[in-house]
C-alpha cells in the first residue's frame, strides 16, 4: 500500500517537474534524461 502510494507521487511530480526542482536542489544537477521519460 506504501510503495503504490510512493509510485502515485512520484509518476505525480515526475509529470509536473516538482521531482526534478527537488533532486536539483540536492544534487545540483538535473534528473537523467531517461528518467523524465
Amino acid at each position: 500500500e506504501l510503495k503504490a502510494k510512493l509510485d502515485e507521487w512520484v509518476a505525480a511530480n515526475l509529470k509536473n517537474g516538482k521531482l526534478n526542482e527537488i533532486y536539483q536542489r540536492f544534487h545540483g544537477s538535473a534528473l537523467p534524461a531517461e528518467m523524465l521519460q
